[in-house]
């Protein structure tokens, strides 16, 4: 800028001493400019500011996914997100189970199981409308019932599934989307006090001892295969305040094996049936947030296991550090069944990208 304008000076100065034109007047004000730097002159920015620059606009984008009116969700426990996004997540942590059974003598008695869990899960979004994810969890633990005599027993589960999220709905603070699931359940309890039954049996018949078959009584394995279709509606009133909802159903095969003096199979079909409500306070700029939970989930028997039902209530409570891209929180669940009552804790974290 400042070279063009002396440039400018120069040639009217030539013109003005050119034959023929008049002297300047020595009442000409005199030119003055003030002129803005040259951008090109500014300085370009460093190599970690231009990356400092593509993080913070990559978290952005993040976050704008997982948010609706700029209040960022969090996945409940109890029921299924209404939004498509990326993510990796795990979680572990450890639930005792207090439940009604019946002792070795027939009587009604109070059974406890304990057990440590964990899990892993993954999604993949396709942009806002149509995502992918998967999930792998298990459990193991130690059983006991103490009236009539100590009866131990053990049990492990391990389950996988996926769904693929569809958006039907994208508001700037709505989102209703549904989601095809399918999963896979393989349950084995280990019954120590049956092998135990079965070799006093064998001493009291005056038969020689056979473990082999008493270790056949230890087993008791239970495996189950579906699926259903969920629906997930998630709506935001500003920044701080979040509500999900979702229902679904989906059908279930039921396959248990065990050992009675036979191989024993038996097979069932069930319709399970759920809902979940969650709330959550988020309070950005500081990265906290809260989320309180209930669900139901409803289990019908049909063929063989016709007639029978569960129904399950279940209430839970999280605080979580709420980032931008990242979320790691403290969850608590209680459930409460017809003859049982679960209560457990979980560290819970998710990455998304």
């Amino acid at each position: 800028m400042l070279h063009c304008l002396s440039l400018l000076l120069t040639v009217g100065a030539a013109w003005a001493d050119e034959p023929g034109d008049a002297p300047p007047s020595d009442d000409t004000p005199a030119v003055s400019s003030t002129a803005s730097p040259d951008p090109a002159e500014e300085p370009a920015p460093t190599r970690q500011e231009v990356r400092d620059q593509k993080v913070r606009d990559r978290a952005g984008r993040i976050f704008d996914r997982r948010s609706l009116g700029n209040h960022p969700f969090i996945t409940p426990q109890f029921a299924e997100s209404a939004l498509v996004t990326s993510y990796l997540g795990s979680g572990f942590g450890a639930a005792a189970v207090f439940y009604e059974t019946l002792d070795s003598d027939g009587n009604q008695a109070q059974g406890t199981y304990v057990a440590a869990a964990g899990g892993l899960e993954a999604g993949v979004g396709f942009g806002k409308w149509v995502g992918l994810d998967a999930h792998a969890s298990g459990l193991a633990g130690v059983s006991a019932v103490t009236s009539g005599g100590v009866q131990l027993g053990a049990a492990a589960l391990w389950n996988v599934g996926g769904g693929l999220p569809i958006r039907v709905v994208q508001a700037r603070s709505t989102a209703f989307t549904i989601k095809p699931v399918g999963d896979y359940t393989d349950a084995t309890g280990v019954d120590i006090n049956a092998a135990l039954q079965e070799v006093v049996r064998q001493s009291e018949a005056g038969e020689n001892l056979d473990l082999v078959e008493a270790s056949r009584y230890l087993l008791v394995r239970t495996r189950s295969y579906g699926g259903g279709l969920q629906l997930a509606f998630a709506q935001s009133a500003g920044s701080l305040f979040g509500l999900q909802l979702s229902a679904g159903a989906s059908y279930q095969r039921i396959v248990q094996t065990y050992y009675d003096g036979q191989p024993q199979t038996a097979t069932g079909n069930g319709l399970d049936v759920s809902g979940g409500l969650a709330l959550s306070l988020d309070f950005n700029p500081v990265p906290l947030a809260i989320m309180a939970e209930y669900g139901i989930d409803v289990g019908l028997g049909l063929g063989d296991l016709a007639g029978t039902t569960d129904l399950t209530h279940d209430v839970g409570l999280g605080l979580y550090l709420n980032g931008m891209t990242n979320t790691v929180g403290l969850q608590a669940f209680v459930a409460l069944a017809q003859d049982e009552i679960d209560a457990g804790a979980m560290l819970a974290f998710r990455a998304y990208f």
